[in-house]
Parts: structure tokens; sequence; C-alpha cells
């Protein structure tokens, strides 16, 4: 990607004028167009096993690939190049000017691919500062990839960048490809998805205004980046009133979104139509509230098989607070529980009796091999005072149980030689699946200065994160 046009130095960015109340004004309503040559578009494929592929990189896992990223490094999106390579990108959040980081290997897992790097357009070629803030990294059914980017100075902005799958710069969108909304310190800065027409749907918190006011807002672009003022009122609907917004998803096909968070220590989603309006008959009164014990939350999912809402939370479970459990729920269109899915439409599932626990789930996505949906997650155990971490893989049926046809009773564990911090997951074209994160070796640690050090006194901390790839078949 470093090798875009530096003549968006001078561009002059398509604009949104957004006041305290975020509206859009001044831009015309474009049209918008289906993408074509689907990334991904399987044909014919069989179901995964659920198995690590030991064609990928002789071991399925591509491990400590480039350079040390630090501990408060986080995952911002997962992409394929044009010829099936994969590509992560990520931000470190503590470090002033932020960092930014894409890491790709080879289509076989082999090759650590160097030459992207360096990254994400320049920001002081594109926006004129240093400082820039990496918020995500998204690709469209055609290749092309979507990148949201926050700056401070000169002025505070939010900027959404589109890219064409080989990295340049997509002139077609918006205003030599960035789109940018001035005046905007953003809390969280726009998590993207797409829809099947190829409209763009947003999801944002920011400071707005003097005196500045948070304001969550979900806004719709049409595929060249216009906003789409057939959505909401010019384009946006405020959720301001809702409390600590997780994430969002959408029925690609419809236009339905839904939205996930959590408010003290119960989960809510709520529904907004296609039209941009608040739907007040999903749930209670526009809202399903989800448990009362949960300590924090997952992922969301629309499962285009069942047509359904699916989320992921973790709860406290029936005991102690070491005994943490994954809970996967999923609601009818209406916003009720589903009692057609597991137990009442809540499958909970604890690993104490492994001595292991699952204590998140960070993605959840179809598995359009299958019509199933799967689920990625983190376990940790212990093992003689010492505190290790990998991933785990879930299948889950139609009814809501561990697919036995998957892996081992549903689920696939990842090694033990490394802490694995995988945080995103899709399907190939070829219908294998594509986990990526981040890797770190483990030092490990003595409470007491004694040496040997005793079982009971130790304790392993992970060191050197660096990028890392995983395939299953």
């Amino acid at each position: 990607m470093e090798n875009h046009k530096r003549s968006t130095l001078n561009h002059t960015t398509a604009t949104l004028i957004l006041a305290t109340s975020i509206f859009f004004v001044g831009c015309s309503s474009g049209g918008s167009s289906s993408p074509t040559s689907p990334l991904g578009q399987q044909q014919d494929v069989a179901p995964l096993l659920g198995e690590l592929d030991t064609s990928y990189n002789g071991t399925g896992v591509q491990m400590s690939v480039g350079a040390s990223m630090s501990m408060t490094t986080q995952m911002r999106g997962l992409v394929f190049l044009p010829e099936g390579a994969a590509m992560a990108g990520f931000a470190e959040t503590t470090t002033s000017p932020n960092q930014a980081y894409l890491r790709a290997v080879s289509v076989d897992g082999s090759t650590h691919l160097a030459s992207h790097d360096a990254g994400f357009p320049e920001c002081a070629a594109l926006f004129g500062t240093a400082y820039c803030q990496f918020g995500d990294l998204s690709q469209q059914a055609d290749g092309k990839m979507l990148l949201s980017i926050g700056v401070q100075s000169p002025s505070p902005a939010v900027h959404i960048v589109r890219l064409k799958s080989d990295g340049q710069m997509d002139t077609s969108f918006a205003t030599l490809g960035v789109l940018s909304l001035p005046g905007i310190s953003a809390a969280l800065l726009p998590r993207l998805q797409m829809q099947n027409d190829g409209k763009i749907v947003a999801l944002m918190e920011a400071w707005i205004g003097t005196p500045a006011v948070l304001t969550r807002v979900v806004f719709r672009l049409n595929a060249d980046g216009t906003p789409d003022m057939s959505f909401g009122v010019n384009a946006k609907v405020d959720l301001s009133l809702l409390p600590n917004i997780i994430s969002f998803t959408v029925n690609a096909q419809t236009g339905d979104i839904y939205v996930f968070g959590r408010e003290l220590t119960t989960h809510y989603v709520m529904h907004v139509t296609p039209q941009g309006e608040e739907d007040l008959s999903y749930g209670n009164s526009g809202r399903i509230q989800i448990g009362t014990d949960s300590s924090e939350g997952g992922a969301i999912s629309f499962d285009p098989a069942t047509q359904k809402v699916v989320i992921t939370t973790l709860a406290r479970g029936s005991g102690s607070e070491a005994e943490k459990e994954m809970r996967v729920v999923r609601l009818n269109s209406d916003g009720q529980l589903d009692t057609g899915f597991a137990t009442a439409g809540i499958l909970q599932h604890s690993m104490i009796t492994r001595g292991e626990e699952i204590y998140k789930a960070y993605d959840l996505i179809p598995d359009t091999t299958s019509g199933k949906m799967l689920v990625l997650g983190r376990v940790s155990w212990q093992v003689e005072g010492e505190g290790e971490t990998t991933f785990v893989v879930s299948r889950l049926t139609a009814d809501g149980q561990f697919d036995a046809s998957f892996a081992v009773s549903g689920h696939l564990y990842g090694p033990r030689d490394k802490a694995y911090l995988l945080e995103r997951m899709k399907i190939t074209a070829d219908g294998l699946l594509q986990l990526g994160g981040m890797s770190a070796d483990l030092l490990s640690q003595c409470v007491v200065a004694t040496s040997p050090c005793p079982a009971e006194n130790g304790y392993i901390i992970p060191t050197n994160f660096r990028a890392a790839f995983v395939r299953v078949k």
C-alpha cells in the first residue's frame, strides 16, 4: 500500500459537515452499484473438518510474523490480497503518534510478505499530520479495502479511505479515495460493514461540539462514498441514548442493522430498520436485554442460514468469579430468545471440567461451507502454577449444540508452544478458514528469587508479540 500516489496530498475530500447532532449536509445522494467479482466466492466446497491445514507452512500455523509489537497492540482487521494471501491490520494504542502495522503472509503461509509492512497511506501525505489513529480495516466483496482513520492535528477529523485490492487509492470513492468528517474527535473510530448492494454501514462514537458531547451514531454511505440520504435523518441514526456500544452486525441482503451493547452487567441488542428507524417493537420497547451476570461482551453476527442474530457473551456462571463461561444466544426477528436454539435460546459452555476456561469470544461468523456458525475464542489453563493461553474454534449446529463433526466434540484447540491471541477469522475462496491475530513467547517468571523456581511460585508472562496466522481445513 505504500505505493499509492502522493497526488492525494492536495486533494479536496468529499466532506460531510457534522454539527453536534451529527447532520450530513450539502452532499448529494449518489447511486449505488453491486460489487463485482466477489472475493472468496465459493463453489462446491467441502465442509470444514476442524483440523489444522498442514499444507499451510507445514503445520497450519505461521507465527512470529514481522517485527515485534507491544502488549497493547490491538487487531483491526483481516483481509485477503488478490492472490489469496492473508493480511492483518494492527494498531498500537498507547504510543504517540499511534503506530499502525500491516502484516501479510503468502497464500501457502510459508513467507512473510515484508513489502506490505509499511502499511497504510501516510498520514503526512494524506492529512498533514504524523499522528493517526487506526480504527478498522474491512473488505468489500470485490476485494477493495476500507480503513477508518482519526487525526487530532492540525484539527480533529475522522476519515474513511478506500483502497483497491492492490493497495492503490480508489479514486472512484468520495473524492480521490477519501471521505472526511471534520470537527470530530473519535472515542470509537468507525466500524465498517458492507451490504450486498455495495452500501457501507458505519458505527461511531465521537466527541462533537463545544462543549464536546459524546455522540453515538450509525450512518450509511452509498457505494461511491456519498451519504445515503434515504437512511434515517440525513443518512444517520443518532444512538446517543444507548449505553456502552460494543459492536454491530448487518443483514447484508436487507440492510437491517443490529447494535450490541452492555449496561452494567446486562447486555442488550437493538434493531435499526433498513430505512434508518429504531424498531420499537423489537424485544421490549426496542431493546432485548440478555442476562444479569455478564462480565464482558463478545461478538455479534447475523446468520444468513437461519436469518437470525447470534451473540456471544462472557458470564460469571453459577459459581465463583473464576468459573466464567461463554454463552451463545440466538434471537428471533422480533428480538425474543429463539427457544429452538440450545436451552431456551441460550447455550452455556463452561470449561471448568477440563481445568480451562473460555474467557472471551473474539469473533463469530457464518461457516459458509456448512451453513453453521463458527466461534473464535481464547482458552487459558493452569499447569503447576503457570498460566498459558491459546485459541479455540468451535462450530455450532442450527439447534444450538456443538457440532460433533467438527474437530473434537465441536472444538479445535490451538497449540500450546506460545500464547496465541487470535481475534479475527474469514472463510477463503476455496472453503478454508483463515485466522489472524498475534502470538507471544512465553517467559517464565518466579515470584520469589529462588532457583529453581518452585512450581507454586512460578508463572508465565507473554512477551515479544508478533503477528500470527492459522489455516484450518
